[in-house]
């Protein structure tokens, strides 16, 4: 065969890849970018949609972490085991106090009591599980589809196969070294499709490095963690 066949044959085997993935997993990959954006504003997302949870004007010094614990423990006490302190990030914000097996959700992936505390009162203000707000339940979809184990390892397997997405896609823009400077155009006096060719091209080219970072920063998270991550 000839080597131009060759190489004709082996990009169009590239790029039919390139486009499958997209048509057959190129929502999950959006979902997953859209929902792990989001989550980064998780706690203040949170405040907006719960205003309880925001002290408009704080007065005074923290409470102690020995009565904010006694607060808790006298709000839940049938919760035997330990319980985990997470101070305020901000002077308005609560400090959340999580319990990581109640009963109630037992036999889920993650999904621990995590309450709200008024730290300068010690006042219990809310009772909330992990997955049954919004912006937990957002990040369950981020990380495992809200689908457990299986969403988890359904997640892994999406940052492979975005992986080869990036891969495909920087294949198939490398137009060499002696054309190298003009895949950098924008032919934007040559109609739409050439213009939203070259945007996708060069977009892809620049995302690329970013989104193939997420295949192996999935690997490091673990349930017991989101929480510290976001």
């Amino acid at each position: 065969m000839p080597l131009l066949k060759l190489r004709t044959l082996q990009r169009a085997t590239w790029l039919k890849a390139h486009l499958y993935l997209a048509l057959s997993v190129g929502f999950l990959f959006a979902l997953m970018g859209l929902t792990g954006s989001l989550s980064m504003y998780r706690e203040e997302l949170d405040e907006l949609l719960n205003p309880q949870l925001v002290i408009e004007q704080p007065q005074g010094s923290y409470q102690s972490l020995d009565k904010i614990m006694a607060a808790v423990k006298t709000a839940h006490p049938k919760r035997y085991g330990a319980w985990t302190l997470e101070m305020p990030r901000s002077a308005h914000s609560m400090a959340t106090v999580w319990y990581d097996k109640p009963t109630e959700t037992f036999f889920e992936l993650y999904a621990p009591l995590m309450v709200s505390v008024n730290p300068y009162t010690s006042e219990v203000v809310a009772n909330r599980f992990w997955g049954q707000t919004a912006t937990t339940g957002m990040l369950d979809l981020h990380t495992h589809l809200k689908l457990d184990r299986f969403g988890w390892n359904t997640v892994g397997l999406l940052g492979v196969l975005l992986l080869i997405s990036c891969v495909t896609g920087l294949y198939l823009w490398w137009p060499g070294l002696k054309a190298l400077s003009k895949t950098f155009k924008l032919r934007h006096q040559s109609g739409m499709m050439w213009l939203a060719f070259d945007l996708h091209r060069l977009i892809g080219l620049f995302s690329a490095p970013p989104l193939m970072v997420w295949p192996i920063a999935q690997l490091s998270y673990h349930p017991r963690n989101l929480s510290k991550h976001f």
